[in-house]
């Protein structure tokens, strides 16, 4: 297919889609031709996203600067941080908040970045707010971490807004790892128990929330549903899926066992085109409105079509599961951003 933006006079050209329907513009146009897999890999996209705004006459949000005229100070006393405090003010920085921390740090904590200055890893970051955080406010954070994404919980300058990101910043495997020099401490076994319910790849803070309430074992207030993979584009007989004849890029979640996927799919049902590519060569697709996530009566029915599909009925309902998923719902609400669906309009609109 070819997506096109008259006013600039501009077109994307798709040359591997097979239901393709080849550019038909005007000489006047820049047309930039690309193939499925560009918008696969990370380090395509980014360029593809890039050179099209460029074409689109968007601005390029990156900064000439160090990102360091706004900082955050972690201290292990009042003393030592009112030092950093007064040191890096004459150094002309702004210093946002000051935190506290006094539990043990592992090694692989900080990165150097400058002269006597050092960056927090995203693994320390996990590590501290694993413990500073409720849980289930960790694990979304942990989320985001291992994710395509941020919000203002990992990323200060999100504002009301997140942002697709090109790659992810760490995973749950090289979280695990740093926190093995941890292990015999009290800090290290809470990070533990929150990294356990944290999944890798996220494409989106709705991906993120779905996951967790989806997820979650019953005894805190989940469905139980069997942990699936996210983000991905599975290789089938004859296309890559979800075929690439419909606007979505991968799935947001997938059982590869049973071939059953959920997707995102915005305030609106999905046309019968979208619906197709979503469930071709036998995927079964279970797709989620806005509504649906907001709504507890509805989510439930997401959650018993998943059940089925799988092949793994929900338990009961026990009065002990009402109060952990009441529970729940009390510490965790759907992301409201706009715009959360993994096609490549939604990402251009928070692409950075």
């Amino acid at each position: 297919m070819a997506l096109y933006w008259p006013d600039a006079k501009v077109a994307l050209d798709i040359i591997d889609d097979p239901d393709r329907r080849p550019f038909e513009g005007g000489d006047d146009y820049t047309v930039l031709r690309v193939c499925c897999a560009d918008f696969m890999d990370p380090e395509s996209f980014a360029k593809t996203a890039a050179r099209l705004r460029e074409l689109l006459g968007q601005p390029d949000e990156s900064h000439d600067d160090d990102g360091l005229d706004n900082i955050e100070i972690i201290a292990r006393t009042e003393e030592e941080a009112t030092f950093m405090r007064d040191a890096a003010q004459r150094d002309g920085r702004f210093v946002r908040s000051v935190s506290l921390w006094n539990g043990p740090i592992p090694e692989g904590s900080f990165e150097i970045i400058g002269d006597g200055l050092r960056m927090s890893t995203p693994e320390y970051m996990f590590y501290r707010k694993a413990n500073q955080l409720p849980f289930v406010e960790a694990i979304q954070l942990g989320n985001e971490l291992c994710g395509r994404f941020s919000t203002a919980l990992t990323c200060y300058n999100s504002g009301d807004d997140f942002e697709y990101l090109s790659s992810t910043r760490t995973s749950t495997s090289l979280i695990r790892k740093y926190l093995k020099s941890a292990s015999g401490t009290k800090e290290g076994k809470r990070a533990r128990r929150v990294l356990r319910y944290v999944c890798d790849e996220a494409g989106s803070p709705m991906a993120s929330y779905l996951h967790t309430c989806l997820c979650l074992p019953p005894a805190r207030g989940g469905y139980g549903i069997a942990r699936p993979e996210l983000c991905v584009v599975i290789e089938g007989e004859e296309n890559l899926l979800p075929s690439p004849h419909g606007s979505y890029l991968a799935y947001d979640m997938f059982w590869p066992k049973e071939r059953v996927a959920l997707q995102y799919v915005g305030k609106s049902e999905p046309t019968e085109n979208q619906l197709s590519a979503l469930q071709a060569e036998g995927v079964r697709a279970v797709c989620v409105t806005r509504r649906d996530a907001c709504e507890p009566k509805r989510l439930h029915r997401v959650a018993c079509k998943l059940a089925e599909l799988l092949g793994k009925p929900l338990g009961d309902d026990t009065r002990a599961w009402k109060a952990a998923r009441k529970k729940l719902c009390s510490q965790i609400e759907p992301p409201q951003f706009d715009d959360m669906r993994i096609t490549l309009d939604d990402i251009q609109k928070h692409y950075r």
